[in-house]
C-alpha cells in the first residue's frame, strides 16, 4: 500500500512530543529523511488547497500590526452558476499587505486540505489529544504579533523558508532567538512566552496545537477538562459513509476505510468476542476479527485489500464487517 500523504510527518512530530513529555523547556527538532521528503510532497498539495477558494472566509485572517484587517479588504466572493457562494483571496491586495508585514493565517487547515487532515489523525490518535492545526504566510521581516502566550501546547512545523522566534522564561526576562528553517520544529507548552518574526523571504510554517485528553506531571502544559474530553470523545472525524452505506455492491478491494471517531477505539477481548467500544457506541463483533480491529485502530486509512491480506480474515467475514460499520458509524470511506 503506498503511504499517505502527510502521515510520515504526522508520525515523526508524535515521536517527538512523546520524547519531549516532562520536559519544562522548549525544545528544537529536525524531521527525519522519510519525514522530510514526506514534507516536501505535503508543501505542494497545501500551496492547492490554499489557493482553492470556498465559502468559508471565516477561517482565513489577515493580521496586521497586531489587529485582523477586515476581510472585504483582501478578498472577494462570487456566486456560482449553482448559487454557491464562494470565497477567495484577492492576490494584489494580499501580497501588498504581506510585504508591509501582514501575516496571512488560515485556520482550522485540516478541515479544508487532505494532506493536512492526516497529520491532524495520525497526532490525535498517536499523543492522544485534541488537536488543531494553522498555517502563517509571511514575506517581510516583520512581526504581526507582538509578545505573548498561548492557553495551549503547539508544535510549530516550518514547511518553507525561515521564521526567527524569541522565547521567554516569563512575560519580563530577556529573550532568546531561534531561527527554525524548513524541516525544522519546535514544541511549547502553554503558557510559553514567545514572539515571531519573519526574516525577509517567503515563508509558511504550521502551528500544530493541541491539548493533551489527561492532565500528568509527564505532560506538561493544557489538557481537557472533563466536559471537554467528553465531547471529544463523541467527536467525528471529517468523512463520508457514501459510497458503501447506499450500495454495498461500490465496496471493492481497493477501498479505503478508516475509523469514524476523533480518539482511538477501545477493543476488548471476551472469550470469544471482541467488543469495540467508539464514537458510535459499543459493539461486539466475533473475536477472529480482533486482527482486523487492531489494524484499524491506529487510525490510519487501509484498503480492504490490505486487511485481507494482513489480517488472515477471509474477504466474506471482512466485506460483511466492513458493511456492518459503515452503516453503523464506525467506519468512514476514503
Amino acid at each position: 500500500m503506498l503511504p499517505r500523504t502527510g502521515v510520515a510527518v504526522g508520525l515523526a512530530v508524535a515521536e517527538e512530543i512523546k520524547n519531549h513529555k516532562g520536559v519544562l523547556g522548549p525544545r528544537n527538532f529536525s524531521l527525519k529523511r522519510d519525514a522530510t521528503e514526506d514534507l516536501s510532497i505535503v508543501l505542494s498539495e497545501l500551496w492547492r488547497d490554499l489557493a482553492r477558494p470556498g465559502p468559508l472566509w471565516s477561517t482565513i485572517r489577515l493580521v496586521h500590526e497586531g489587529r485582523d484587517l477586515h476581510p472585504s479588504n483582501f478578498m472577494a466572493g462570487a456566486l456560482s452558476d449553482g448559487l454557491v457562494a464562494h470565497s477567495y483571496l484577492k492576490p494584489v491586495a494580499t501580497a501588498d499587505f504581506l510585504t508591509k508585514g501582514a501575516t496571512l493565517i488560515y485556520n482550522h487547515l485540516h478541515e479544508a486540505s487532505q494532506c493536512i487532515q492526516r497529520i491532524h489523525e495520525v497526532l490525535e490518535y498517536e499523543l492522544p489529544a485534541r488537536v488543531w492545526i494553522q498555517a502563517y504566510l509571511t514575506t517581510a521581516g516583520e512581526s504581526a504579533f507582538g509578545r505573548h502566550n498561548d492557553d495551549h501546547n503547539f508544535v510549530v512545523l516550518q514547511l518553507l523558508g525561515s521564521k526567527n522566534w524569541v522565547l521567554y522564561e516569563d512575560e519580563a526576562a530577556a529573550g532568546r532567538e531561534r531561527l527554525l528553517t524548513t524541516g525544522e520544529g519546535a514544541f511549547l507548552r502553554s503558557g510559553t512566552w514567545h514572539a515571531v518574526s519573519g526574516v525577509g523571504e517567503l515563508s509558511l510554517h504550521l502551528t500544530i496545537a493541541f491539548d493533551w485528553l489527561s492532565a500528568s506531571p509527564e505532560q506538561p502544559g493544557s489538557a481537557l477538562n472533563e466536559q471537554e474530553l467528553a465531547t471529544h470523545h463523541r467527536g467525528w472525524r471529517a468523512g463520508t459513509m457514501l459510497p458503501v452505506a447506499l450500495d454495498s455492491a461500490t465496496l471493492t478491494p481497493t477501498t479505503l476505510v478508516r475509523t469514524a471517531g476523533r480518539t482511538r477505539p477501545i477493543v476488548t477481548l471476551d472469550n470469544n468476542s471482541a467488543i469495540v467500544q467508539c464514537c458510535a457506541g459499543r459493539f461486539r463483533f466475533d473475536g477472529r476479527l480482533s486482527s482486523v480491529l487492531d489494524k484499524l485502530c491506529d487510525g490510519r486509512e487501509t484498503s480492504t485489500e490490505e486487511l485481507s491480506s494482513t489480517c488472515g480474515v477471509s474477504r466474506d467475514d471482512l466485506r460483511a464487517f466492513i458493511e456492518f460499520s459503515v452503516r453503523n458509524g464506525i467506519l468512514l470511506c476514503g
